[in-house]
């Protein structure tokens, strides 16, 4: 934007009208970092973002916006974000100074599926017993070190009652198992779903 000022000098009686242009006046825009963790994983998987790192060199930065790839948006120098399919995403963050510039900053991640596959789940609730049958498979040519299946006992408004991990250590290359892991919610007839999906997955 440029600056322009009118000035008026008297000379011998009349007046000399003189404009002076002005400096330009420029706005820096800001500067936009941001990092996230994990980088890489199955899904689902909650990820991590941080843009404390972003900064504006006239100015402060008054908006973080995030875009995550999957249609989800949120707002905030800090915030998370779970991806429940796999696929690869491209994460657009939005530094927006005081004067209404912003910067967008874009990285990639990738969401694989877990090499655990849960072949069934058949869920089973009463008002005496809630348990689910879970048969899985080792989808790798490897074995796994260790792993979680996640076990989550919800009411009938959705809350979560109960949350059971049961670990997977040393599982042979491509070996399938069933087992049955039962809720110990005191009244198991408040037990209305039962939610099952892989979680932390290592591998040698």
């Amino acid at each position: 934007m440029t600056a322009r000022k009118l000035v008026s000098i008297g000379v011998g009686g009349s007046v000399l009208m003189l404009v002076l242009a002005g400096c330009m006046v420029f706005n820096a825009p800001p500067v936009a970092e941001f990092s996230f963790d994990p980088t890489a994983g199955w899904a689902p998987l909650e990820v991590h973002f941080d843009a404390s790192a972003s900064h504006d060199p006239d100015g402060q930065i008054t908006r973080y916006d995030w875009e995550f790839g999957d249609g989800a948006t949120d707002t905030g120098i800090q915030v998370s974000h779970t991806y429940h399919q796999a696929g690869t995403y491209t994460i657009r963050f939005h530094a927006i100074d005081n004067d209404g510039d912003f910067t967008t900053r874009e990285r990639t991640l990738v969401i694989e599926e877990p090499p655990i596959d849960l072949v069934s789940v058949s869920p089973v609730y009463s008002p005496i017993l809630a348990f689910v049958s879970i048969t899985a498979k080792n989808l790798l040519s490897v074995p796994i070190a260790y792993g979680e299946i996640v076990i989550v006992f919800l009411d009938a408004f959705g809350q979560e009652l109960e949350q059971v991990v049961t670990p997977l250590v040393g599982v042979p290359p491509f070996q399938q198992w069933t087992y049955t892991v039962f809720s110990s919610v005191p009244n198991p007839g408040d037990v209305h779903e039962i939610i099952v999906f892989i979680g932390r997955v290592e591998v040698p």
